[in-house]
């Protein structure tokens, strides 16, 4: 395909920015275990960051650098095709992982893997729309990866999910614009009224 990722290959995608606390170095320290059971899988890193070199550099140090592949900066218009793209959508921040990139995999019926930390918790359920590790359990990340990559079924089962859980509370890309530019207009309606322009 346009990604050049052989077809029966399995994808975990990870988006965001390359910085500490956002944990990619958490996805890479997994992945020579996974690639162990897993050999034909592939890890997508979207973004681009000061971490960017350190996390390169992890990669060649545990050997993985043919399974991981950093794809630097992409368009918004772009980022569905990577999703589309994923087995797995992995968001392993520090402190919470809640933000566009969950709520686009969630929106476009990814298995998502994630860290119970934050308000991640009211977005991800924890066996149904995803799996969701305590910060204590992050040792236990390479097997839950290699059984979501390995057990279709259930792959299957947490993104239609996900999907039904986007549908039912989400709303649309145009409609959450729209929302935010009544409010702004709103605020600055107000802030002019009050007299303080």
């Amino acid at each position: 395909d346009a990604l050049s990722i052989p077809r029966d290959d399995k994808v975990i995608l990870a988006l965001c920015r390359l910085a500490k606390w956002k944990g990619v170095d958490r996805l890479i320290n997994a992945m020579p275990s996974v690639v162990s059971l897993v050999p034909n899988t592939t890890a997508l890193i979207v973004g681009d960051g000061e971490e960017r070199q350190n996390l390169e550099n992890l990669c060649n140090k545990l050997g993985v650098q043919q399974n991981v592949r950093f794809m630097g900066l992409v368009y918004h218009k772009e980022v569905r095709k990577f999703l589309n793209a994923a087995d797995l959508f992995v968001s392993l921040y520090h402190i919470s992982n809640v933000g566009n990139p969950l709520l686009e995999a969630l929106s476009c019926g990814k298995c998502i893997v994630s860290i119970n930390n934050g308000a991640t918790g009211k977005l991800i359920r924890n066996n149904e729309t995803g799996i969701l590790l305590e910060e204590n359990e992050l040792q236990s990340l390479p097997n839950v990866l290699i059984d979501l990559l390995t057990d279709d079924e259930k792959r299957k089962g947490f993104e239609e999910s996900a999907r039904a859980y986007a549908e039912k509370h989400f709303q649309t890309w145009p409609e959450r614009v729209k929302m935010e530019v009544d409010l702004i207009e709103k605020l600055a309606e107000e802030w002019k009224v009050s007299g303080r322009q």
